[in-house]
């Protein structure tokens, strides 16, 4: 099943524009940001969250850590994107019970 309402956080506002322009080909309503209490602040209704590499006060693993925190995001499915070898894998977020997909980058 295609997810309707998805929330994009990352850093990178080109890589943010090329991913939600490739789900909203796919009928996918998108929310994107680069920063995360904007994107939590429209998270509300997602079916997904993408999380992509986080400059600022939070990086990827606390921002994972604030949605498992917010009322109505704890139980939502988060795809962590990564393009090298310093991804967060699960053991480094709290609680996590994803599977990670390593592609040898590890």
């Amino acid at each position: 099943m295609t997810p309707e309402h998805v929330l994009l956080l990352g850093s990178d506002r080109d890589e943010a524009a090329r991913v939600a322009t490739m789900l909203q080909s796919h009928g996918v309503r998108v929310v994107a940001a680069t920063e995360v209490d904007a994107g939590l602040a429209h998270a509300q209704g997602s079916q997904l969250a993408i999380v992509d590499r986080l400059d600022g006060l939070l990086d990827a693993p606390g921002a994972i850590a604030r949605m498992r925190a917010t009322p109505g995001l704890g139980e939502l499915p988060i795809l962590g994107l990564a393009s090298s070898g310093n991804a967060f894998f699960p053991e480094r977020v709290s609680g996590t019970k994803e599977k990670v997909v390593d592609n040898g980058h590890r």
